[in-house]
């Protein structure tokens, strides 16, 4: 899921530069990149565990918070598809800078005040703004590293996913608790705007950006017969099947992130009773058990191709597994009882 398809592409040839051990910088800037994407899903997140203040506060049916919170994948995955193609042709600090700049701002005018019309409004916009961050950080992560180094990168900046919503569950819960949940709001956009500084000032373009390890030099704005084998690269990988197998996973997988991000806090509240500070905490399981099985995965996958295993197992069916796994958990939910066993399935 973190790097492209190498078993539907003949092997890479060898880079003529030489293969040097990726650097200090190439790392630092990851771990920014790892930031970036923990912000990311703190902004998710911060709505869901708000939910019951939300709709008190503006006397929201269940329908209407779910229509605000659905408003921000209007946009999402177009934005995703339009970024990803500039992304090919511009510089990547740049973009992430607006990216995360966009996000802070989007915050501004429901922490302000206003209804359920102002809630769809910034949702749309950041719903935007962060469909194409994923993509993106991860091209910016890998640039820095050469093809065969790319599996704990590329899991790191997907851990941020995870360590973004274990660490602000808690931090972010105690804020609504004690301050409004329109607090919160200001709190992720600050955050956001201290990552856009930092980033500002250090962050770069890696040195294997566009190559992918074929010893090409990166490509600028394509044009002529450039361009048509620009083109004819992209119709290549969206005919191939691991394309559209992933893109399937990816459509199916969401439901569960959308869920969890969206209803599971007041799930854990009203439907299993727990407390809400303990929800608060609960919310939180899920993602680090993502967070060691991520780890986990990325291990024995670069394991496995270390050992002349193919891109296809390797990357595409152990990923393929967990999937099957937290499907068959989700499907067990409704079918226990008690709420101990239905929040280790939730958390499973």
């Amino acid at each position: 899921m973190t790097t492209a398809d190498t078993s539907a592409v003949p092997p890479p040839a060898r880079t003529a530069r030489p293969d040097r051990t990726p650097g200090l910088r190439a790392w630092a800037v990851t771990g920014m990149l790892v930031v970036f994407m923990m912000i990311n899903f703190a902004d998710k997140a911060v709505f869901g565990l708000a939910a019951d203040e939300i709709r008190a506060d503006l006397s929201l049916s269940a329908t209407d918070f779910g229509l605000a919170n659905s408003a921000f994948f209007l946009l999402f995955s177009v934005a995703a598809v339009v970024v990803g193609l500039l992304a090919d042709r511009v510089s990547l600090k740049w973009l992430l800078l607006v990216l995360a700049l966009l996000w802070s701002v989007a915050q501004v005018p429901a922490a302000l005040g206003g209804g359920l019309a102002v809630l769809i409004g910034t949702r749309i916009v950041l719903g935007a703004a962060e469909g194409p961050a994923f993509p993106v950080a991860q091209q910016a992560a890998l640039s820095w590293f050469p093809d065969h180094r790319r599996n704990l990168p590329g899991a790191l900046v997907t851990l941020g996913v995870t360590l973004g919503v274990v660490t602000a569950a808690p931090g972010l819960s105690w804020v609504i608790r004690n301050h409004g949940w329109r607090s919160a709001l200001w709190v992720v956009a600050g955050v956001g705007l201290l990552w856009a500084v930092v980033w500002y000032a250090y962050g770069a373009d890696g040195r294997h950006r566009g190559t992918e390890g074929t010893g090409e030099q990166p490509a600028g704005l394509p044009h002529g017969r450039d361009a048509r084998q620009t083109w004819s690269a992209y119709r290549r990988v969206l005919g191939s099947r691991t394309w559209i197998g992933t893109t399937i996973a990816y459509f199916t997988s969401y439901w569960g992130v959308a869920l969890m991000l969206v209803w599971l806090p007041s799930y854990l509240k009203n439907g299993l009773g727990h407390s809400p500070a303990a929800a608060g905490t609960l919310v939180a399981l899920p993602w680090a058990l993502g967070a060691v099985v991520l780890l986990g995965q990325a291990a024995l996958t670069d394991r496995l191709m270390r050992r002349g295993v193919g891109s296809r197992w390797a990357r595409g069916r152990v990923g393929a597994g967990l999937l099957l796994a937290g499907a068959v958990c989700l499907l067990g939910v409704p079918l226990v009882d008690g709420t101990g066993a239905k929040t280790a399935l939730l958390v499973a």
